[in-house]
């Protein structure tokens, strides 16, 4: 499991609570959790992935699109309320960070899950150009035909 600052902080407050240390002599401040990270030889590594590029000629693109839009509106007089707009994402069951704390010069660091970080629901967000904002439709996989 990725382990975080928080995550550290945490656990030192309950060393503390079993050796019955008072908890006006020991804080786990972040500067403190900096500072133990830095004694051990611990950092912050990130998980490395490859991240998709958008175009070269994305803003063109965008304007272009805006821009036919309006026209359309225009044209037809579509009402604001009448327009909308709705995009699908997933939402995974297991979604380890991106960032634990591990030893400093490793060249890879192994994250453990649950084994279900493919395992997803799909969330569909829409929304009015007038403002108005539906509420989130979950969509959930059936592997059996009702």
């Amino acid at each position: 499991m990725p382990i975080t600052r928080a995550v550290i902080q945490l656990k030192a407050l309950e060393i503390v609570k079993e050796l019955n240390i008072p908890p006006t002599e020991f804080k786990s401040s972040f500067g403190w959790c900096r500072r133990m990270m830095r004694r051990n030889g611990l950092s912050l590594r990130r998980r490395t992935s490859l991240a998709q590029r958008l175009p070269s000629d994305f803003r063109e693109k965008l304007l272009s699109y805006q821009r036919y839009v309006i026209k359309l509106r225009k044209k037809h007089s579509y009402p604001l309320d009448q327009m909308g707009n709705a995009d699908q994402t997933p939402v995974f069951f297991d979604m380890p960070t991106s960032v634990t704390v591990h030893k400093k010069g490793n060249k890879s660091v192994i994250v453990r899950s649950t084994g279900n970080e493919n395992s997803r629901v799909t969330l569909m967000l829409a929304c009015l150009a007038d403002g108005t904002k539906f509420p989130p439709y979950l969509i959930l996989k059936r592997k059996t035909v009702p």
